[in-house]
């Protein structure tokens, strides 16, 4: 590559991941961006705009979802590996959208309207795949409480910006999680090792259907015995994120709050 395409190509970052939203983002997050810059090279070229690519990954997502429902390994594995394209596409939208200067209030609506659809389905269809598999109806139950605690997690932030503004300020819902860590550093660590955090989720997620292939002789010769009703990994992976959303969820719940104070006039 030519030392005159090397710099365009950096100059178009810039553009599409300022330095000070790098300098704030946890380590996990920059790998979703720069996965999602590879996209942006591409789209930039074409007439494509963000609203389109939104689209495009709301229907990947829903499309990758349904993968999980036929309780086959290597289809588990293709699902969790589209849904990490489809989440890298999410910050495609908003990189193009800076490069072409193409903005819109569809987009960030459009934006979480897929939110609102693809958590819940993700996990639903991970239990429902479950419940076809072993006929145990825990398993629908289970995926929809973590697909229900996922989204109401998510939407807490929107729920509390949508009531913070004031005449003085506006602070947003992650900038009051922020100051509930004293020290910075602490809680970037936290947000790249969290595994709520929803870009480690999708990281695990890949990571437990390629154990379901590459361990199925080996998890039952560690572990003898029959945890409840749970027979493979990604059936851990759903009570696991069932109960850790739902925790997740109260303490979110609770930061937030105390974070709202009186209405500045």
């Amino acid at each position: 590559m030519s030392a005159e395409r090397k710099q365009k190509i950096k100059e178009m970052k810039a553009i599409c991941i300022p330095e000070e939203k790098r300098r704030s983002e946890a380590a996990v997050v920059l790998l979703f961006m720069e996965i999602g810059f590879l996209f942006t090279r591409l789209f930039v070229k074409t007439r494509v705009t963000p609203n389109q690519i939104t689209w495009m990954w709301g229907i990947l997502l829903i499309f990758s979802a349904c993968l999980f429902l036929f309780h086959d390994p290597w289809l588990n594995v293709l699902g969790a590996a589209l849904w990490i394209i489809g989440y890298a596409l999410d910050d495609t939208d908003g990189q193009v959208a800076r490069y072409k200067k193409q903005y819109s209030n569809r987009g960030p609506f459009l934006d979480l309207i897929n939110h609102c659809i693809t958590y819940p389905a993700l996990f639903f269809c991970i239990g429902m795949g479950q419940y076809f598999a072993t006929g145990d109806i825990h398993n629908v139950a289970v995926g929809f409480v973590a697909g229900l605690s996922m989204l109401l997690a998510a939407m807490l932030v929107t729920l509390h910006n949508s009531v913070s503004v004031d005449s003085v300020s506006t602070v947003g819902g992650l900038q009051v999680e922020e100051k509930a860590f004293a020290n910075k550093k602490r809680y970037k660590l936290m947000r790249t090792l969290n595994p709520m955090t929803f870009f480690n989720v999708f990281l695990i997620l890949l990571a437990v259907t390629l154990l379901d292939i590459f361990l199925p002789e080996i998890f039952p010769a560690l572990f003898p015995f029959e945890f409840l009703w749970m027979i493979n990994f990604i059936q851990m992976f759903l009570v696991f994120y069932a109960v850790g959303f739902m925790v997740g969820f109260l303490v979110r719940a609770g930061i937030l709050y105390k974070g709202l104070g009186p209405v500045s006039r």
